[in-house]
């Protein structure tokens, strides 16, 4: 109980600081301004260290498909490591070109990102399926 009533006393005071909302351009800036001060975090590495997805990711055994928009401008283009999607069987980067962080919206204001997901799960369904009958049970 103690710890969790400091660390909220920690969140209220890191995010009413004006140094927090202003400049922030980056992903990386609020990281390193909010998180890392708020868990005691000594710098980025070691945030990053403990919360890069990229590290879990060689345990997913599932096929995931993640979005991604290039105009996202919290998670920019540049940051998605296209090299560990190529490594990883399970995982399927989608990019397109516009979305910004989480809209995924067509040009009538639908989101799309649902069916997208549908059309993934249908499709993953529809090979295993067919392994299975080609090649019997799968683990």
């Amino acid at each position: 109980m103690t710890l969790g009533v400091a660390l909220v006393a920690r969140v209220k005071e890191t995010a009413s600081s004006n140094e927090l909302v202003h400049n922030l351009a980056t992903i990386s800036c609020l990281c390193f301004r909010f998180y890392c001060k708020v868990y005691g975090i000594p710098d980025l590495d070691s945030f990053w260290a403990i919360n890069d997805p990229a590290v879990y990711a060689w345990h997913i055994k599932i096929p995931c498909l993640c979005l991604s928009a290039t105009d996202d401008p919290v998670i920019s283009k540049d940051l998605i490591c296209h090299e560990k999607f190529l490594e990883l069987e399970t995982m399927v980067l989608a990019t397109v070109d516009s979305g910004a962080h989480c809209g995924f919206v067509d040009s009538s204001w639908q989101f799309w990102s649902d069916k997208a997901a549908l059309d993934f799960v249908l499709t993953s369904l529809a090979f295993v399926e067919s392994k299975e009958t080609y090649f019997g049970e799968m683990d």
